[in-house]
């Protein structure tokens, strides 16, 4: 049975961790420090830094800075139990690469929750580095969070003809 966590242990989470299960990665890294792409803006040069040794992060463009608590909750604008059910889940495998998704096993395994406008800052600065407009991927694809296995996902989806 998966144990639940509360703020105190949340925070021991590693905030490089939370921002690949976010799909940000870092520009550059040491062993102190990690310089990341701002998940809430588009832009070129990093301005996120996380100090791995305080397990803190400061965003030098928006002045802001805080927790592993605070990033999820400002990324995925959730309450603060949902941006610790989001840290309980097992690591995602969040990537824009092809996923290996044993359709064939059950294919009510996979449970979309919702689609939307896509807004999310990860899925937007992948849209800007394929050099596709925010406005015409928002034409033909939307933002799909979805449920696999018990954990909760997002991606960039396609309508399909039976609507799913």
């Amino acid at each position: 049975m998966k144990r639940k966590i509360n703020c105190e242990t949340a925070r021991n989470f590693p905030v490089v961790k939370a921002l690949e299960k976010l799909g940000h990665f870092p520009n550059s890294e040491t062993e102190q420090e990690a310089w990341f792409l701002s998940p809430f803006r588009s832009e070129t040069q990093a301005s996120l830094k996380v100090s791995k040794r305080k397990n803190r992060w400061y965003d030098h463009g928006l002045g802001i800075r805080g927790n592993v608590i605070d990033l999820v909750i400002m990324v995925l604008n959730c309450t603060v139990k949902e941006a610790l059910t989001f840290l309980n889940d097992n690591p995602t495998s969040f990537s824009f690469q092809q996923q290996q998704i044993p359709f064939e096993e059950d294919p009510h395994m996979i449970e979309v929750v919702k689609a939307q406008e896509i807004k999310h800052p990860a899925l937007i600065q992948y849209l800007g580095s394929r050099k596709i407009p925010l406005a015409i991927a928002n034409l033909y694809s939307k933002q799909v969070w979805y449920k696999y296995n018990g954990s909760l996902f997002f991606a960039i989806g396609l309508e399909n003809i039976k609507g799913g």
